[in-house]
């Protein structure tokens, strides 16, 4: 998925036809393929990749139910499994867009990925107190404690 800011920075009329020619190709392999669904392996890698990238903070059916919500990122996981750069991005993304509402940092945007981790880790732990992950023990921490722990380091 293309950030608005790449969009807007184009440049020549060149650029943007080659940009979004490739994003019609996507759109069409995603509605050949609307019907694939990721394998359990599939689930375990991308699981692994979430737990290496943001800590073991949801369950693989939580992120299944997160990255079901997302078609191309599920459609992508199916076709090209979670090995795949892009795909690993999708499924981040899917998990910061459902926690946070925006896209996964990328490299480049100056983000602290640390303290957006930390961000992200907070947001989780609160939307699980009014839905708790049943795959994973309570780790529940309010947004205040969170807080407080931030300004005792």
């Amino acid at each position: 998925m293309l950030r608005i800011s790449t969009v807007m920075e184009l440049g020549g009329r060149e650029g943007r036809q080659a940009v979004f020619a490739a994003h019609l190709s996507r759109s069409r392999m995603n509605l050949l393929h609307h019907d694939k669904r990721p394998t359990d392996q599939d689930w375990q890698q991308a699981h692994e990749i979430v737990r290496e990238q943001i800590g073991n903070i949801i369950s693989i059916e939580r992120l299944q139910q997160i990255v079901d919500l997302d078609r191309e990122a599920l459609i992508a996981l199916a076709m090209e499994g979670a090995e795949d750069i892009a795909v690993r991005d999708l499924v981040l993304c899917s998990i910061s867009r459902f926690y946070l509402d925006c896209l996964w940092p990328s490299l480049g945007e100056g983000i602290d990925i640390e303290r957006f981790i930390e961000i992200l880790r907070a947001r989780v732990s609160e939307f699980n107190v009014g839905c708790p992950d049943e795959g994973l023990p309570s780790q529940i921490i309010s947004l205040r404690a969170w807080k407080e722990r931030r300004k005792n380091r």
